[in-house]
């Protein structure tokens, strides 16, 4: 019987120790959240990026074709 119970708590113990070495729930919501929230900000900055680049593009069309139209008008 009283190997048993020293065998029981043993493992009790052991099953306790591996539990404490992982992370609990709260600490891998936060770890994820936080890598969520650098990557969208990775995401929000790449896509200002490429939405400035675009309006410069755009503003760039259009001043050549106001100055091909003012061409067109001194002929």
């Amino acid at each position: 019987m009283r190997r048993v119970l020293t065998l029981a708590g043993g493992t009790m113990l052991m099953a306790l120790a591996a539990c404490s070495a992982e992370p609990d729930f709260d600490q891998r919501f936060d770890e994820k959240a936080r890598e969520l929230n650098t990557r969208a900000k990775a995401i929000e900055t790449e896509a200002g990026a490429q939405l400035a680049a675009a309006r410069e593009v755009e503003a760039a069309e259009a001043e050549a074709e106001r100055g091909a139209a003012e061409s067109a008008d001194r002929k």
